[in-house]
């Protein structure tokens, strides 16, 4: 199963995952919570390699430190760039997320925001620590009209996410109160 943001794939009409040694799947989704920007993805037609059967490990979102170094994996403006990597630190360890697609305040989940790049296309890309654990799922980037801005960067928990997913997976979906 893959983990990506909602707003990545909620109206994509085929979608396509590929892992960074050149491996390609369809996939399908197969849960989805657009207030949580969480999508639940499976691929299918896998040609049985060791790249789609390994999974991340998962950190401890709640044990990274203010200014802690992490790295962001995904594909800034597109698949020109696809399996980028971009490097940064924590400036922030528990913002409300940012509004979701659907135009509400998911202020349920929490997000860091960070120095560390991001852009259009690493929606759904993993933040990941020192040791490579996957502590946030890259959701957002906000830009001002300032000169110079090089704008405000969210991940989301993987606490969080990891949350979603088990619920997804459970029943299909998330209820809330």
């Amino acid at each position: 199963l893959i983990a990506t943001c909602a707003h990545v794939v909620h109206f994509a009409p085929g979608i396509i995952v590929e892992t960074s040694n050149g491996d390609r799947a369809q996939a399908l989704v197969i849960a989805i919570d657009t207030q949580a920007d969480v999508a639940l993805l499976y691929p299918i037609k896998v040609n049985a390699t060791p790249s789609f059967n390994t999974p991340a490990i998962v950190g401890d979102s709640s044990a990274i430190l203010n200014g802690a170094e992490v790295w962001a994996v995904g594909g800034p403006l597109g698949v020109e760039l696809k399996f980028s990597l971009t490097y940064g630190k924590i400036s922030y360890l528990s913002r409300p997320a940012p509004r979701g697609p659907d135009g509400k305040v998911m202020t349920y989940l929490k997000a860091f925001q960070m120095q560390t790049p991001i852009k259009p296309g690493n929606s759904g890309g993993i933040l990941t620590d020192e040791n490579g654990h996957w502590i946030g799922m890259n959701y957002a980037g906000l830009m001002t009209q300032a000169k110079n801005d090089m704008g405000i960067n969210f991940s989301l928990h993987v606490n969080d996410v990891v949350l979603v997913l088990r619920r997804l997976i459970k029943t299909g979906a998330v209820i809330r109160p």
